[in-house]
Protein backbone atom coordinates (compact mmCIF):
# COMPACT_ATOMS: atom_id res chain seq x y z
CA UNK A 1 0.00 0.00 0.00
CA UNK A 2 1.28 3.67 -0.93
CA UNK A 3 0.42 6.43 1.45
CA UNK A 4 -1.76 9.22 -0.44
CA UNK A 5 -1.46 13.10 0.50
CA UNK A 6 -4.46 12.59 3.33
CA UNK A 7 -3.01 9.54 4.87
CA UNK A 8 -4.67 7.14 3.92
CA UNK A 9 -3.12 3.91 2.65
CA UNK A 10 -3.85 3.48 -0.77
CA UNK A 11 -4.78 0.42 -2.01
CA UNK A 12 -3.60 -1.58 -5.44
CA UNK A 13 -7.32 -0.42 -6.79
CA UNK A 14 -6.61 3.00 -5.83
CA UNK A 15 -9.43 3.36 -3.05
CA UNK A 16 -7.89 3.95 0.64
CA UNK A 17 -7.78 0.89 2.16
CA UNK A 18 -10.94 -0.49 4.11
CA UNK A 19 -12.82 1.56 1.53
CA UNK A 20 -13.90 0.02 -1.15
CA UNK A 21 -17.48 0.79 -3.62
CA UNK A 22 -19.36 -1.35 -0.80
CA UNK A 23 -18.74 0.96 1.60
CA UNK A 24 -19.36 4.01 -0.04
CA UNK A 25 -22.56 2.49 -1.71
CA UNK A 26 -23.52 1.35 2.11
CA UNK A 27 -22.77 5.12 3.33
CA UNK A 28 -24.81 6.41 0.89
CA UNK A 29 -28.03 4.28 1.49
CA UNK A 30 -27.61 5.06 5.24
CA UNK A 31 -27.75 9.10 3.97
CA UNK A 32 -30.90 8.36 2.00
CA UNK A 33 -32.31 5.89 4.62
CA UNK A 34 -32.04 9.06 7.23
CA UNK A 35 -32.57 12.01 5.09
CA UNK A 36 -35.03 13.45 7.21
CA UNK A 37 -33.18 13.36 10.52
CA UNK A 38 -30.08 14.58 8.36
CA UNK A 39 -32.03 17.32 6.78
CA UNK A 40 -28.96 19.91 6.00
CA UNK A 41 -26.35 19.22 3.21
CA UNK A 42 -23.51 20.08 6.04
CA UNK A 43 -25.19 17.53 8.48
CA UNK A 44 -25.03 15.04 5.37
CA UNK A 45 -21.18 16.23 5.01
CA UNK A 46 -20.43 15.51 8.82
CA UNK A 47 -22.11 12.57 8.91
CA UNK A 48 -20.15 11.24 5.91
CA UNK A 49 -16.73 12.64 6.99
CA UNK A 50 -16.88 11.19 10.41
CA UNK A 51 -17.70 7.50 9.06
CA UNK A 52 -14.79 7.78 6.71
CA UNK A 53 -12.59 9.56 9.95
CA UNK A 54 -13.86 6.53 12.14
CA UNK A 55 -12.89 3.88 9.64
CA UNK A 56 -9.49 4.97 8.71
CA UNK A 57 -8.23 5.67 12.26
CA UNK A 58 -10.43 3.92 14.86
CA UNK A 59 -11.82 1.03 13.01
CA UNK A 60 -11.45 -0.24 9.63
CA UNK A 61 -14.71 -2.46 9.77
CA UNK A 62 -16.58 0.80 11.55
CA UNK A 63 -20.37 0.91 9.87
CA UNK A 64 -23.28 3.47 9.97
CA UNK A 65 -25.46 0.24 9.87
CA UNK A 66 -27.91 -0.02 12.88
CA UNK A 67 -26.73 3.26 13.73
CA UNK A 68 -29.11 6.68 13.60
CA UNK A 69 -28.08 10.83 13.00
CA UNK A 70 -29.50 10.44 16.82
CA UNK A 71 -26.72 7.94 18.22
CA UNK A 72 -24.29 9.57 16.19
CA UNK A 73 -25.19 13.26 17.42
CA UNK A 74 -22.77 13.88 20.18
CA UNK A 75 -19.99 12.07 18.58
CA UNK A 76 -20.38 13.96 15.02
CA UNK A 77 -20.36 17.52 17.03
CA UNK A 78 -17.32 16.85 18.58
CA UNK A 79 -15.68 15.55 15.59
CA UNK A 80 -16.83 18.53 13.56
CA UNK A 81 -15.11 20.47 16.20
CA UNK A 82 -11.95 18.88 15.83
CA UNK A 83 -12.02 19.93 12.02
CA UNK A 84 -12.61 23.64 12.46
CA UNK A 85 -9.71 25.83 11.44
CA UNK A 86 -9.06 29.56 11.50
CA UNK A 87 -7.32 31.67 9.15
CA UNK A 88 -4.67 34.38 11.32
CA UNK A 89 -6.69 33.63 14.36
CA UNK A 90 -9.80 35.07 13.27
CA UNK A 91 -11.63 34.87 16.56
CA UNK A 92 -9.39 36.98 18.33
CA UNK A 93 -9.22 39.91 16.39
CA UNK A 94 -10.25 42.79 17.74
CA UNK A 95 -13.16 44.29 16.50
CA UNK A 96 -12.08 44.53 12.64
CA UNK A 97 -14.47 46.43 11.04
CA UNK A 98 -15.00 49.36 14.27
CA UNK A 99 -18.55 48.08 15.49
CA UNK A 100 -20.07 49.58 18.60
CA UNK A 101 -21.60 48.05 21.53
CA UNK A 102 -24.99 48.84 22.59
CA UNK A 103 -23.38 49.95 25.82
CA UNK A 104 -21.15 52.59 25.88
CA UNK A 105 -19.26 53.10 29.34
CA UNK A 106 -17.94 55.75 31.35
CA UNK A 107 -21.19 57.80 29.73
CA UNK A 108 -23.00 60.65 31.19
CA UNK A 109 -27.16 59.72 30.89
CA UNK A 110 -29.02 62.93 29.88
CA UNK A 111 -31.75 64.07 32.40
Amino acid sequence: AVDSEDGWDVAPDGLPEGLSEEVGLAYIDWVCKNAEELAEPATVATAVDYALQMRKSEDVTFSLAGRTPKTLAAAMDAYALTTVKFDKDEIFEPNPYGIKGLFLTNTTIPK
